[in-house]
Protein backbone atom coordinates (compact mmCIF):
# COMPACT_ATOMS: atom_id res chain seq x y z
CA UNK A 1 0.00 0.00 0.00
CA UNK A 2 1.19 3.37 -0.73
CA UNK A 3 0.88 4.29 3.19
CA UNK A 4 2.21 1.76 4.36
CA UNK A 5 -0.94 0.91 6.31
CA UNK A 6 -4.50 -0.18 4.92
CA UNK A 7 -7.20 2.79 4.62
CA UNK A 8 -9.56 3.41 7.46
CA UNK A 9 -13.27 2.81 6.65
CA UNK A 10 -13.76 6.12 5.51
CA UNK A 11 -11.27 6.05 3.11
CA UNK A 12 -12.11 2.93 1.48
CA UNK A 13 -15.68 4.09 1.21
CA UNK A 14 -14.18 6.83 -0.79
CA UNK A 15 -12.12 5.18 -3.12
CA UNK A 16 -15.14 2.59 -3.65
CA UNK A 17 -17.37 5.08 -4.29
CA UNK A 18 -14.76 6.38 -7.01
CA UNK A 19 -14.30 3.54 -8.63
CA UNK A 20 -17.85 3.08 -9.07
CA UNK A 21 -19.08 5.83 -10.29
CA UNK A 22 -15.99 6.34 -12.87
CA UNK A 23 -16.98 3.72 -15.51
CA UNK A 24 -20.40 5.51 -16.27
CA UNK A 25 -18.62 8.93 -16.77
CA UNK A 26 -16.16 7.67 -18.85
CA UNK A 27 -18.57 5.17 -21.40
CA UNK A 28 -20.38 8.39 -21.53
CA UNK A 29 -17.61 10.70 -22.44
CA UNK A 30 -14.64 8.82 -24.18
CA UNK A 31 -12.37 12.10 -24.99
CA UNK A 32 -12.36 12.10 -20.87
CA UNK A 33 -10.83 8.76 -20.55
CA UNK A 34 -8.46 9.57 -23.40
CA UNK A 35 -7.01 13.04 -22.28
CA UNK A 36 -6.37 11.16 -18.63
CA UNK A 37 -4.49 7.86 -20.16
CA UNK A 38 -3.98 8.93 -23.52
CA UNK A 39 -5.06 7.62 -27.07
CA UNK A 40 -1.96 4.98 -27.38
CA UNK A 41 -2.19 3.01 -24.01
CA UNK A 42 -3.23 -0.29 -22.65
CA UNK A 43 -6.06 1.14 -21.24
CA UNK A 44 -8.38 0.71 -23.72
CA UNK A 45 -11.86 0.38 -21.11
CA UNK A 46 -13.72 2.69 -18.85
CA UNK A 47 -13.70 0.17 -15.64
CA UNK A 48 -9.30 0.28 -16.46
CA UNK A 49 -9.59 4.15 -16.35
CA UNK A 50 -11.07 3.77 -13.27
CA UNK A 51 -8.67 2.02 -11.83
CA UNK A 52 -6.03 5.04 -12.92
CA UNK A 53 -8.39 7.41 -10.97
CA UNK A 54 -8.58 5.52 -8.02
CA UNK A 55 -4.38 5.24 -8.00
CA UNK A 56 -4.08 8.85 -8.87
CA UNK A 57 -6.75 9.35 -5.55
CA UNK A 58 -4.49 6.68 -3.21
CA UNK A 59 -1.48 8.52 -4.38
CA UNK A 60 -2.27 12.49 -3.40
CA UNK A 61 -3.55 11.31 -0.38
CA UNK A 62 -2.26 13.26 2.17
CA UNK A 63 -0.40 10.47 4.03
CA UNK A 64 1.69 10.01 0.40
CA UNK A 65 2.70 12.98 0.59
CA UNK A 66 4.30 13.98 3.28
CA UNK A 67 7.68 12.87 4.16
CA UNK A 68 8.69 11.58 7.31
Amino acid sequence: MATGHPPDAAKTKVLVSLYHRSPTDFAAHKEKMEKLCGKETMVQSPEMAALVVVANAILNLGEVLVKS
